[in-house]
């Protein structure tokens, strides 16, 4: 099953050289040169939820282009003799099929899973590999503002799943 990652800097990276400094902007996607199959094992513990297990080995594209004259530099992680960055779960993280008030359900997208969520509200957890870490929060609604709210009742109604659990 394709999997897709698409990542872009909020912020400008600063580059420190010898004459001074040089503003980039990153993007980061999967490499196509080496791919890595990852792994997700799911545990139903009672009706109302349980635990699961993953392993997402990442193997990144990053594309790095210069604020001043956009000069493009790439670097495709797949195309090093280095092993894929491989984020295991260190712990069952649980999940529940019933969302808690304060999780953000969208139809079509997380229904009936609600990872990293704890029957008696949220729950935050964390995956971790060799050299990177991540945490797992549930997806939570935006703060309510006249113009935040307008924008997550829009993006809510529109988001779909681009895979099948």
């Amino acid at each position: 099953m394709p999997v897709a990652l698409s990542l872009q800097s909020i912020a400008p990276v600063t580059v420190r050289i010898e004459t001074g400094t040089e503003d980039w902007d990153v993007k980061v996607s999967i490499s196509q040169t080496r791919t890595a199959d990852g792994s997700i094992t799911i545990t139903r513990e009672s009706p109302a939820g349980g635990t699961f297990v993953s392993s997402l080995p990442v193997v990144p594209f990053f594309v790095f282009v210069r604020r001043n004259d956009s000069l493009v530099k790439t670097l495709d992680v797949g195309a090093l003799p280095i092993p894929a960055e491989d984020l295991v779960s260190q712990y069952p993280i649980p999940w529940v099929s019933t969302p808690p008030s304060n999780i953000l359900a969208v139809a079509g997208l997380n229904d009936n899973f609600y990872a990293s969520a704890a029957y008696d509200g949220k729950a935050g957890s964390c995956e971790r590999g060799p050299l990177a870490q991540h945490g797992i929060r549930p997806a939570q609604p935006r703060k309510s503002s006249s113009r935040s709210s307008s924008r997550s009742s829009s993006s809510s109604s529109s988001a779909r799943s681009s895979s099948e659990p």
